[in-house]
């Protein structure tokens, strides 16, 4: 989901990009007019989120405005797909964390998705959220059923009408017969946002009654938002050219990568390392002695 965070202290194009997320989210709860429901919580693991989560902006308003679109009556959903490292996670949790705290969803779930096993686990923890009274029943196969139908119904169960939000992370071409099965099929008021690594996953998952929901495809961050992440991780404060072009050739020699990003960034501040010393580091046959490797 990229470890970026964006806040006033970052360029104008930064800020201009918040006041367009901004104006976003505001036009969407300044249009929500429905009962507020009993229950209201994010279950995003949040404390994964990076303190250092900067740019994005395009793509979070791209995730608002395509799980704003209309499919029917049927939850409206949206995949990431890229490659490892890339920032989906990030992302998606950058996304539950802005949307609840503009009361766009009163409720956030968030499953991973990698095996059909945690699948299960996931469907199970959200009828302990809710409340449901199938919660503790021994039977998976209800249980599952009546996570679908909680999803579908919330308000039958008692908790009021409610936009929820449910985030997949890390989906697997194994879990795309469960969702399939067990994924709800209707209310409009209820989205669903996926991560994976393959477009053939993502857009598997995202087409629904011949209907295909929108998929974007995350790539790495252009060279200036992957300086600026491995600086501010690195706990670098030094404007010299030398730590400017230190870190312009570490990022380029990781391939921008976020996750990997973070990785030299720590690796840096840990050992007081300078970025040259560090790159050199990765450059040679040392780099799985230090972690780089692995």
């Amino acid at each position: 989901m990229a470890q970026y965070n964006i806040d006033s202290r970052h360029s104008t194009t930064n800020i201009a990009g918040r006041d367009q997320i901004n104006h976003y989210y505001t036009s969407m709860s300044g249009s929500s007019n429905h009962q507020q429901p009993a229950l209201s919580f994010n279950d995003a693991p949040i404390d994964l989120l990076s303190s250092h989560f900067t740019g994005r902006e395009d793509e979070l308003v791209g995730i608002g405005k395509g799980l704003g679109t209309s499919h029917g009556n049927a939850p409206t959903r949206y995949a990431l797909h890229g490659m490892p490292g890339v920032g989906k996670t990030q992302l998606a949790l950058q996304f539950a964390q802005l949307s609840y705290n503009r009361r766009q969803y009163e409720l956030v779930f968030w499953i991973s998705g990698a095996t059909v096993e945690k699948l299960n686990q996931g469907f199970a923890k959200v009828l302990t959220l809710v409340g449901h009274p199938d919660y503790s029943n021994s039977d998976q196969s209800i249980r599952l059923t009546s996570a679908r139908r909680w999803f579908e119904e919330p308000n039958v169960n008692g908790s009021g009408p409610c936009n929820w939000l449910l985030v997949l992370d890390n989906i697997s071409q194994d879990s795309v017969s469960f969702l399939r099965e067990h994924l709800p099929r209707k209310n409009s008021s209820g989205n669903i946002l996926f991560t994976t690594r393959t477009r053939a996953v993502a857009e598997a998952v995202t087409t629904v009654a011949g209907q295909q929901h929108h998929v974007m495809e995350l790539l790495v961050p252009d060279l200036e938002h992957a300086m600026n992440q491995l600086l501010k991780e690195a706990g670098s404060t030094d404007p010299a050219s030398t730590s400017m072009d230190g870190a312009e050739a570490l990022v380029k020699c990781i391939g921008r990568l976020p996750l990997a990003i973070s990785h030299a960034a720590s690796f840096a501040k840990q050992s007081h390392n300078r970025l040259d010393v560090v790159l050199d580091l990765y450059q040679s046959k040392h780099k799985y002695d230090v972690g780089f490797g692995s």
